[in-house]
């Protein structure tokens, strides 16, 4: 091999990183390893950035580095317009204030607002649950260990421990009542 036709090797970096990328729709989806939401990909020092450490990099910075020529600035972040967590897009690339990206998010109903929390509390509720009143009495009246009892209710430890220590379904405690009272003072 030629030494003039061998890459360097940020360049062969960035390459094997495009490798990573596929079409799918109108969204370059990103098939490599996801951090939360964001995808990631391992950088030797050096290679993402000027100056950077060898660790875990965002693709998308990559992408709009390469692109612009320069880091997403300061104090902004990247939102994707597709909402598509692993897209890779730089036409669909937003970059904006976090501030900005908090009121996106909002607009979005992708934030968990007050307003929201009345609506998912009651949905929640009227969801059929795997325990139901009688059965967090017999939990909290039981001698059995949590693991055993978790097996036999399947449900979790953790969950047997809360219904115990009267967190979940308090209303099964012994004596509990719907009205909350105190004897007077």
């Amino acid at each position: 091999m030629m030494a003039g036709s061998r890459k360097r090797p940020r360049e062969a970096w960035m390459q094997a990183v495009h490798c990573l990328i596929e079409t799918v729709g109108d969204c370059r989806e990103w098939q490599g390893r996801m951090s939360g939401k964001t995808p990631v990909h391992s950088a030797p020092a050096g290679f993402a950035f000027e100056g950077s450490k060898a660790g875990a990099t965002g693709v998308r910075g990559l992408i709009y580095e390469e692109r612009h020529g320069t880091r997403v600035p300061t104090g902004h972040v990247i939102r994707m317009r597709c909402r598509n967590d692993r897209c890779c897009a730089i036409e669909h690339m937003m970059v904006m204030t976090i501030a900005e990206s908090v009121q996106e998010m909002s607009r979005r109903g992708e934030l968990q607002t007050l307003k929201a929390q009345p609506g998912r509390l009651l949905a929640a509720r009227n969801r059929p649950t795997k325990l139901t009143m009688e059965i967090a009495r017999e939990i909290r009246l039981s001698t059995n260990s949590m693991t055993k009892e978790a097996a036999l209710r399947g449900v979790t430890r953790q969950t047997i421990g809360l219904v115990r220590a009267g967190k979940l379904w308090p209303e099964a405690a012994n004596g509990a009542s719907v009205f909350s009272w105190r004897p007077a003072a």
